[in-house]
């Protein structure tokens, strides 16, 4: 679900604006992309400004994902003319460097980068911004817009599509609202699904009343402690306890909401360094830890290792994190071996007592040997996985 689509399987159902331009009018190259992927994911004024006409509706059925924050009217358009000043810099950054470099003669910064790139894409960024500014000048000189707007549904399925065009009669929330009503409204029961991808929104969900999804996986949430309630209204109960939990972005406080505490598998993607702590204090059957920006130093790794020691998890109790160099692999069992006793090591292997007749394994391995799709994609960034777990 997002603010203008709706996957179910394989198939997507998209709203937008389709922007079609009167007989004899030059399509930018940017207009004609957009409608080929669907139009304009909101609505346009008489002008052409992208409007996020429901930004601040909230409709019986509708749940609302934005960040809590001080965001107005004003403060909108306060930005729109902040940004205009934008456009005018970059289209004369760009259009200077595609005359340098077409001719060599005409003198220009030569540490700008933008030289460097091709003159399609030079052409390409200028007819951007230009295409940015044009809503301006029309709102200067009063112009209307050259162009027809129609509502138009897009569906895909593998490559395969469908579209069909409407008049643009009602606001684009109002029609993506609809979408939704049509496909699921009515139902008597609950929507089963394998797993319930939020694709990282931040905006209102247009759903019909009642709607309600029962699934064991949740991927790509995030801000999860400032939306447990609207994340909740959406889920059935019975979908706890989770099997998979994904979160993109991770801070400390999301592991005091009990449904993440009693999730049976978490990914956790972005993580504050200074929140590393919080790994030690979960107790989920298995921990993913992405941490693909930098290597897990040898004293956080040996906190959750103290930690794994000393209070008792279920056998089979898995915390795995990736690591770029193998060096650091390596410094962390030899931090194991020189700081506790009675450890048993083999070949990128090291096994310590715990404190309740148990044994913690903490071994590394390359991504290539994992055999899990989800866990390799999980991953792609890393170089090896090192797992902590408690055996028997």
């Amino acid at each position: 679900l997002t603010s203008h689509s709706t996957k179910i399987n394989n198939t997507e159902y998209l709203i937008g604006v389709y922007q079609e331009y009167n007989p004899g009018e030059k399509v930018p190259k940017t207009i004609q992309i957009s409608n080929e992927e669907g139009g304009v994911f909101g609505d346009l004024d008489q002008y052409g400004f992208f409007k996020s006409s429901g930004y601040f509706v909230v409709e019986p059925g509708d749940v609302a994902l934005q960040i809590k924050s001080d965001v107005t009217q004003e403060s909108l358009d306060r930005s729109q003319a902040r940004e205009e000043q934008d456009y005018k810099y970059y289209l004369e950054r760009y259009e200077k460097a595609l005359a340098a470099k077409l001719n060599p003669e005409i003198p220009h910064n030569r540490y700008d980068h933008l030289i460097e790139e091709s003159v399609e894409k030079l052409e390409y960024s200028i007819d951007l911004y230009r295409t940015f500014l044009q809503p301006y000048e029309r709102r200067r000189k009063n112009l209307k817009v050259p162009y027809v707007c129609h509502l138009q549904l897009t569906i895909k399925s593998g490559e395969k599509k469908q579209t069909q065009r409407f008049p643009y009669e009602m606001k684009h929330y109002v029609a993506v609202k609809r979408l939704n009503t049509f496909l699921f409204g009515g139902r008597r029961s609950v929507i089963k699904v394998r797993t319930f991808d939020l694709s990282y929104q931040r905006t209102t969900l247009r759903l019909p009343i009642g709607f309600q999804i029962l699934t064991k996986q949740l991927k790509n949430f995030d801000d999860i402690t400032n939306r447990n309630r609207a994340i909740c209204s959406m889920l059935d109960p019975l979908s706890f306890p989770l099997d998979s939990l994904h979160m993109r972005i991770v801070v400390a406080e999301n592991f005091d909401i009990p449904w993440i505490q009693n999730a049976r598998t978490l990914y956790i993607g972005f993580l504050p360094t200074d929140d590393f702590w919080v790994l030690a204090t979960l107790f989920n059957w298995r921990i993913f830890f992405k941490c693909d920006w930098r290597d897990v130093s040898t004293e956080e790794c040996f906190e959750w290792i103290s930690d794994w020691i000393e209070n008792e998890r279920p056998v089979g109790s898995c915390l795995s994190f990736g690591i770029k160099e193998e060096k650091a692999a390596i410094e962390h069992l030899e931090m194991i071996r020189s700081r506790v006793e009675g450890s048993e090591t083999s070949d990128r292997y090291i096994s310590v007592p715990t404190a309740f007749d148990g044994r913690l394994e903490v071994f590394y391995f390359p991504v290539e040997d994992l055999q899990n799709l989800e866990q390799i994609e999980f991953y792609e960034e890393s170089n090896w996985i090192m797992s902590l777990k408690i055996a028997q």
